[in-house]
């Protein structure tokens, strides 16, 4: 069974993948990983329900829609969903681990899907205002990494992952086409 659905809006009401800026930061809504978590033998009750019944973040994207330079959605794992949007707004992101709000592993709450979460671009000064705007409508959001350009990583996808320390500065960046994570084996999910 195949379904299509079409629909419209205002363009004033749209939160498009291109808009995104350099020095954008790049927010995410909820925790990532709960859905490709939910399909592991041993999940927790609250995984399984995140992937068996997402909850999309409808009302926190209408929500945004006049203070996001640019969002998409977390269908397909934060690492592809965000490349999309990088791809389209002709720049890069560089992410840091340890902001990533999970509930699953690391491996999942970058690549693993079905999350449905929502993946925003903000300019830096109406980072609070954006922040507001979610726990208005009640939902955590998390600012995660920075818009760069798109030179900087020349390589599709154009997202950068970067171990960070204390202090705040990039110990690490790998490539999420070469990308190993410490807390599950090469190649699992």
């Amino acid at each position: 069974l195949t379904i299509t659905a079409l629909g419209g809006a205002a363009p004033a009401r749209l939160i498009r993948r291109s808009g995104a800026r350099v020095g954008d930061l790049v927010m995410v809504s909820g925790t990532l990983g709960g859905a490709a978590a939910g399909l592991r033998r041993g999940a927790s009750p609250a995984q399984v329900r995140r992937q068996q019944r997402p909850t999309p973040r409808v009302e926190l994207g209408r929500a945004m829609a006049s203070l996001a330079t640019a969002g998409i959605d977390l269908s397909d794992g934060l690492a592809q969903d965000l490349g999309h949007l990088c791809r389209a707004s002709g720049v890069g992101a560089e992410i840091s681990l340890k902001q990533l709000p999970r509930s699953g592993t690391l491996l999942a709450a970058v690549s693993g899907g079905e999350d449905y979460e929502l993946c925003l671009t903000v300019s830096p000064r109406d980072a609070k205002r954006a922040i507001a705007i979610a726990r208005k409508v009640s939902v955590p959001l998390t600012s995660i990494g920075q818009i760069v350009r798109r030179d900087l990583w020349p390589v599709f996808p154009a997202v950068a992952l970067a171990e960070v320390k204390p202090s705040g500065t990039a110990q690490e960046k790998r490539h999420l086409a070469h990308m190993e994570l410490p807390d599950m084996p090469a190649g699992a999910l």
